[in-house]
C-alpha cells in the first residue's frame, strides 16, 4: 500500500482527528520501508554478500566471484589487445624482434583461450577460478622472461618491459600468503625463462641492477595489492553489516506496518462496538425511560381533567423519570468523552473513573493525586486519562487483581499517571494477536510526545506509568521509536 492509498484508508476508517498521528506515522514507516529496499539493492544483491555464511566464508565466495568474473574479462581483453598489437607489430617493432614477439604473442594468446575455456566452463563456488588463471600465469611468465631473453642482455631496453608484471599481484583479489607465493613463483619463472635464453646474462654488469628492481617492483606491487584488497574487505563487510541491517530494517518495517493496520481495524471494530452499546442503551433506558415518561405525563393529562387535586403523585413521577433520563444522559456522555476533565481536571477525572471501576468490580482502587499548576493541554489529559482507563480494565479483566493503586502526579512540566496492581504480572511473551491494548496505549503516548514504561510492580502484578510535558511538546533527546522500543508486551 503506497503512502497516499493508506493515508486515504486511515482517514477514510478512523476519521482525521482521531488517527491523524497514525497516518503520519504508517506514512513514515512506507518511506522507510522503500528507503531499505533500496539500501538492500544498492548495498548488493544476497548472491553477493552470502548473508547465510560467516564472514570469512563469505568472503573467500565473494572473491572467488569476483576473481572468475574479472579473470573472463581480462582474458578477452588479452586476445583482443594481442591480435591488434599483432598487426601493429610490423611497424612498430625492428624486423629481428618481430618473429620473437610474434611467437610470444602467440604463447600469450593460446594460454588467453585456455583461460576463457576453463573460466567459462566453471560455475560459480564449484571451481576455484586460480586453478585455471595460475598455470596459464606460469606459462606466461616462462614465455614472457625466454622472449625477452632472446631479445637484448639486461643492458638493453628489453629485459625492462618485465616490469608490467607487477601489475599482476595488485589486481589479484587474493590473501597475503596467497599473493607471496603467486609473486615468488612469477619473479622465478620469468627469471628462469630470461636466463633460459642466455645464461651469460648474469655476467652482465646491469644483471643486478636489472634483477633487483624487478624484485623490488614486485614487492611494491604485493604491497600496494594487500592495501587494495584490504580496503576492498572492509568495503564487502561494510555491506554485508548494511545488507543485513537493510533486511533487519525491513523486517521491522513490516513488523510496524501490520500492527498500525491492525489497530486501525481494531479502531473501527471498537467504534462499532461502541455504536451498538450506545445503541443498546438509549433503546432500552432511555427510550423505556421516555416512554413511561409520556405514559405519566398522559396519565397526568386525564386526571387533571377529572380532578387536578390528584395529580401531585403522578407529577412525582415524572420528576423522577425526568432525574434517572438525565443520569443516563450523562452516564453516556462521560462513557464517550469525560466532561470532569475539562471542569475538574486530570486528577478528578481519574478518581471519578477508579471509583467507577471499584464499584462495578469490587476491586479495591487507591488513588492519590498531586496536581498543581494551570489546566493541563488537552491532548495531554485526554491521553493520560485513556492510558489510566486501559490500564485499569487490563488489571480488572486480565490480572485478577485484588489491588489496584493509581498515582497521579502533575507538576509545571510534567505529567505522570501511574497505575499498579497486585495481579499475575506481565509476560515478556508477544501478546496474542486480537490485543491492542498496548498498542493503543503507545498510540496515545505518542500522540502527546510521552513515554510509556508498562514493567513488573513491586507487589508483583504490572505497572503502567505515563509520563508526557504537560504542554505536549517534544523531546529532542528522546525519539518515537525508542520509546515504543523501550516498552513491555503484556
Amino acid at each position: 500500500m503506497s503512502a497516499r492509498r493508506a493515508s486515504k484508508f486511515f482517514e477514510s476508517r478512523v476519521g482525521p482527528s482521531v488517527m491523524s498521528h497514525s497516518r503520519q506515522r504508517l506514512m513514515a514507516l512506507d518511506i522507510a520501508r522503500r528507503a531499505a529496499a533500496t539500501l538492500a539493492a544498492l548495498i548488493a544483491s544476497p548472491s553477493e554478500v552470502y548473508l547465510s555464511l560467516s564472514d570469512e566464508d563469505a568472503m573467500r565466495a565473494h572473491t572467488n566471484d569476483v576473481a572468475l568474473r574479472n579473470g573472463r574479462l581480462i582474458a578477452w581483453v588479452t586476445c583482443a589487445a594481442n591480435v591488434l598489437w599483432w598487426v601493429a607489430d610490423r611497424g612498430a617493432l625492428p624486423p629481428r624482434a618481430q618473429a620473437t614477439v610474434g611467437a610470444l604473442r602467440a604463447v600469450i594468446l593460446a594460454m588467453a583461450l585456455l583461460q576463457i575455456v576453463g573460466l567459462y566452463s566453471t560455475r560459480p563456488g564449484r571451481f576455484h577460478p586460480m586453478r585455471v588463471l595460475v598455470p596459464t600465469f606460469a606459462v606466461d611468465c616462462v614465455a614472457f622472461g625466454f622472449a625477452m631473453g632472446r631479445l637484448g642482455s639486461p643492458s638493453t631496453p628489453w629485459p625492462h618491459m618485465m616490469f608490467l608484471t607487477v601489475l599482476i599481484p595488485t589486481v589479484t583479489p587474493v590473501p597475503l600468503l596467497d599473493r607471496a607465493l603467486y609473486v615468488v613463483g612469477g619473479l622465478g619463472l620469468l627469471a628462469a625463462g630470461y636466463l633460459c635464453a642466455d645464461l651469460s646474462y648474469v655476467r652482465d654488469p646491469m644483471f643486478g641492477a636489472w634483477f633487483g628492481y624487478l624484485v623490488f617492483s614486485m614487492l611494491v606491487g604485493v604491497a600496494a595489492g594487500e592495501t587494495i584488497f584490504g580496503a576492498y574487505r572492509a568495503g564487502f563487510r561494510n555491506a554485508r553489516a548494511l545488507a543485513s541491517l537493510a533486511k533487519t530494517l525491513d523486517a521491522r518495517v513490516l513488523e510496524k506496518t501490520a500492527a498500525l493496520r491492525s489497530l486501525v481495524g481494531a479502531i473501527e471494530q471498537g467504534r462499532e462496538a461502541e455504536r451498538r452499546r450506545i445503541a443498546s442503551e438509549m433503546h432500552d433506558e432511555l427510550g423505556q425511560q421516555l416512554g413511561a415518561l409520556r405514559y405519566a405525563v398522559d396519565t397526568a393529562r386525564e386526571r387533571y381533567r377529572r380532578d387536578p387535586a390528584s395529580i401531585t403523585q403522578t407529577l412525582e413521577t415524572v420528576a423522577h423519570l425526568l432525574s434517572d433520563t438525565g443520569e443516563s444522559v450523562r452516564r453516556i456522555v462521560n462513557d464517550l468523552r469525560p466532561t470532569l476533565l475539562t471542569q475538574l481536571g486530570l486528577g478528578a477525572s481519574i478518581t471519578w473513573l477508579a471509583r467507577r471501576c471499584q464499584e462495578a468490580s469490587g476491586v479495591e482502587c487507591v488513588v492519590s493525586v498531586d496536581e498543581a499548576g494551570p489546566a493541563l493541554d488537552e491532548r495531554v489529559a485526554l491521553a493520560a486519562f485513556r492510558v489510566a482507563q486501559e490500564a485499569l480494565t487490563n488489571a480488572l479483566q486480565h490480572a485478577k487483581a485484588t489491588k489496584i493503586t493509581v498515582a497521579v502526579a502533575v507538576d509545571e512540566r510534567r505529567v505522570c499517571v501511574e497505575v499498579a496492581d497486585n495481579g499475575v504480572g506481565i509476560s515478556s511473551a508477544t501478546p496474542p494477536p486480537g490485543h491492542f491494548g498496548l498498542l493503543g496505549m503507545r498510540e496515545r503516548a505518542a500522540q502527546c510526545n510521552a513515554t510509556l514504561d508498562v514493567s513488573v510492580a513491586p507487589s508483583g502484578g504490572t505497572r503502567v506509568r505515563f509520563e508526557a510535558p504537560r504542554d505536549g511538546a517534544a523531546r529532542q533527546d528522546d525519539s518515537l521509536e525508542a520509546r515504543a522500543d523501550s516498552s513491555v508486551s503484556r
